[in-house]
């Protein structure tokens, strides 16, 4: 409208086309235009590939190339990635008959197994042996049967790549490349923690291999691995599962199998061509910075964030001005044409206020470089020292709470001894004092029912009773069966204490020893009986009680 050009009554209502239009527009172009599934790019990676940090990092790549005659002809320069091969493939479309509504495809599991695969491919067209990373503790030769040549197994706990296992890694490269410093080598790897410490840095520069690291979140677009190789080589891989299960129907697949899966991509996958085709599409080999167009950073302009503390930039990049340096020129289109991108212009970030500290942010690097390793040294040496710290927190924090569950348990303890024989109240009057014809008690029962709770016996409670034979007597443990009567006597079935036990332990005889007692004869309550957890029927019928009889003469 806004170019006086004639359209249906019907946009003016609707404010937009019509179907028939779009139907229309697609046929007149379909020798341009194609229906595609775009590829995820996430907000990180849109933001960072912009021309700023792409700049910065062939600049870099320049000064690395210069260093030696074999790394600007492409002949020693490596690329290593890693990535996940699954005991599950990915679903590919197939031939089924029009009106199927559900088409299914066999796999082992919903989730599978993941292994992490480390490819390494040279810029002159080879691959060299991958390793595999399996999640084991230990690592066995038979998870490698039908691997390619030279395949280096490894394993963890979790499968994934650390710092550890990379050491291996390097060790691999530098034996599969002959790198030293007469035969140096350059080898591209992403912005990754578990690829950089002291241990690998020092390695990889005593044999002659220089590390340049690429800008993070652009592997998507430089890296040769992510540009050209991982895709084929996940195709011809789904491929090889999907051919094996069908040639063995009801076999599930296991880690074991996947090292003759790799193979078998790597086989197909790693054709000179191919490799070569990699490394000139990022720009590397043979070294090309202006590979990228104006038109491959139109995410990150979108996508930029202003400065927050610029505001007068932040008008600027929101002026018309601004949007028309993105539209292309093209002949045929008058001056006065006006197009959708400049009556609404791209869309902009907004700027953005972060309220806490932003993470380290990653950078394109040689990593071997002198002053790289120093401050990666001083990294490792901070993120130690915080380790370390941390684990003492850990330390004083599970002494503190041993020490206080100690404290309480003492506690525990003196409560319960002292509440552990429950001694009773002799309610007899004077008359019967003077009949009675027992001593004063013992010293031993006085330290018995010293501090002890005051209660009365009553049936079914186990008792310490006292028998006035010579001179400290002697004390029965009995149960009592009928409380006591008029005259003061209490029926009791007394116990046999099993011979040699210690604690004393103590069991029913086969014939019930039953006997009355004075109510004066007992000296003591006992506690609740204890049974052993785990024993026979016979066994069961031993019990003993959480009492001290070391005072006592216990028969």
């Amino acid at each position: 409208m806004a170019n006086n050009i004639e359209c249906p009554a019907k946009w003016h209502v609707n404010k937009m086309a019509g179907i028939d239009w779009y139907h229309g527009f697609k046929k007149r172009h379909s020798d341009e235009l194609s229906i595609r599934t775009p590829e995820a790019c996430s907000i990180a990676r849109a933001m960072a590939f912009n021309k700023q940090n792409v700049d910065n990092y062939f600049d870099k790549l320049q000064e690395v190339l210069c260093r030696h005659e074999c790394f600007r002809d492409g002949s020693r320069v490596y690329n290593l990635d890693e990535t996940s091969t699954s005991t599950v493939q990915n679903s590919r479309k197939l031939i089924s008959p029009k009106g199927c509504k559900q088409v299914h495809q066999v796999k082992t599991a919903e989730r599978g197994i993941s292994v992490t695969t480390s490819v390494i491919i040279g810029a002159h067209g080879t691959v060299l042996p991958p390793v595999m990373i399996f999640p084991r503790k230990v690592f066995k030769s038979n998870m490698i049967i039908n691997a390619y040549p030279g395949t280096l197994g490894l394993a963890n706990e979790k499968g994934y790549n650390t710092k550890e296992t990379f050491i291996d890694i390097m060790n691999h490269f530098i034996k599969c490349t002959n790198s030293s410093q007469d035969n140096p080598t350059l080898l591209l790897l992403d912005n990754v923690d578990t690829h950089f410490s002291t241990v690998v840095l020092d390695l990889a520069k005593d044999n002659g291999v220089t590390i340049f690291t690429f800008p993070p979140h652009c592997t998507h677009k430089l890296q040769p691995l992510d540009v050209g190789f991982f895709g084929p080589f996940k195709s011809y891989y789904d491929k090889a599962i999907h051919s094996f299960i069908l040639s063995n129907p009801g076999v599930s697949i296991t880690i074991y199998h996947l090292a003759g899966f790799v193979r078998d991509a790597l086989c197909k996958a790693a054709m000179p061509s191919t490799i070569i085709n990699s490394f000139q599409k990022t720009g590397i080999c043979p070294y090309n910075r202006d590979i990228f167009q104006e038109c491959d950073f139109i995410m990150a302009t979108v996508t930029h964030q202003p400065n927050p503390a610029d505001p007068p930039q932040v008008e600027e990049n929101n002026i018309p001005q601004d949007d028309n340096a993105h539209t292309h020129n093209n002949d045929n289109v008058s001056d006065n044409f006006v197009t959708p991108e400049s009556l609404k212009g791209l869309p902009h970030a907004k700027p953005t206020n972060p309220t806490r500290k932003p993470r380290r942010k990653g950078k394109c690097m040689v990593a071997t470089d002198t002053p790289e390793k120093v401050v990666i040294s001083q990294r490792e040496k901070q993120v130690k020292e915080k380790k370390e710290k941390a684990e003492e927190r850990k330390r004083k924090r599970t002494k503190a709470k041993e020490n206080e569950e100690k404290g309480k348990q003492k506690k525990v303890n003196k409560k319960k001894k002292n509440t552990i024989a429950r001694t009773i109240v002799f309610e007899t009057t004077d008359e019967e004092n003077e009949d009675s014809d027992l001593d004063d008690p013992p010293e031993e029962v006085e330290n018995v029912t010293a501090n002890a709770k005051i209660l009365l016996p009553s049936e079914g409670d186990y008792v310490l009773v006292n028998f006035k034979i010579g001179k400290d007597g002697k004390h029965y443990v009995g149960k009592i069966i009928q409380e006591k009567d008029e005259d003061d006597d209490l029926q009791i079935s007394y116990m046999r204490r099993v011979l040699d036990s210690n604690p004393p332990q103590f069991v029913m005889p086969n014939i019930p020893d039953l006997n009355s007692v004075r109510f004066s004869d007992i000296i003591a309550i006992l506690p609740k009986p204890s049974y052993p957890k785990k024993a026979t029927r016979r066994q069961q019928s031993v019990i003993s009680f959480d009492f001290n009889f070391s005072t006592v003469n216990l028969c």
